[in-house]
């Protein structure tokens, strides 16, 4: 997909160049039902976009935040767990730092869908394919 070579890979080989010399807690937030920030017309399904992880941290006063699953309000409360923790303590409690060889990261998705759970996004989103074509 593009989004793999314009957004995920990019991410991650910056992710890989700052893990070696500082920790990194590298995240996606994979929730397929996110809110449609870019208003992707209807009958495409958008899934979680850039900034789509905004509504989960902020109170953006209503729309879309207001059509939030049970699931979704729990998978917020976990998020604004780890960025507290991180502001407070360096660390966001319980989520491990990126791992520079695996490509291992924190995938955040509603516990409907599977849950938080560490994802080796290098090849979930093709990384390897993108750098060979990319130069």
């Amino acid at each position: 997909m593009a989004d793999d070579r314009a957004w995920a890979c990019p991410t991650v080989w910056a992710d890989r160049a700052m893990a070696r010399r500082t920790p990194v807690y590298a995240f996606e937030l994979a929730d397929e039902k996110a809110p449609n920030l870019a208003r992707i017309p209807a009958g495409f399904p958008p899934g979680a976009q850039h900034a789509s992880d905004l509504p989960y941290l902020f109170d953006l006063h209503g729309r879309p935040w207001d059509d939030f699953t049970p699931a979704q309000w729990r998978l917020a409360d976990r998020m604004i767990g780890f960025w507290t923790s991180f502001a407070r303590t360096g660390e966001p409690a319980g989520w491990p730092a990126f791992d520079p060889r695996s490509g291992t990261a924190i995938s955040l998705k509603p516990a409907d869908q599977g849950g938080i759970k560490p994802v080796d996004l290098g090849s979930e989103h093709r990384c390897g394919f993108w750098s060979k074509v990319s130069g």
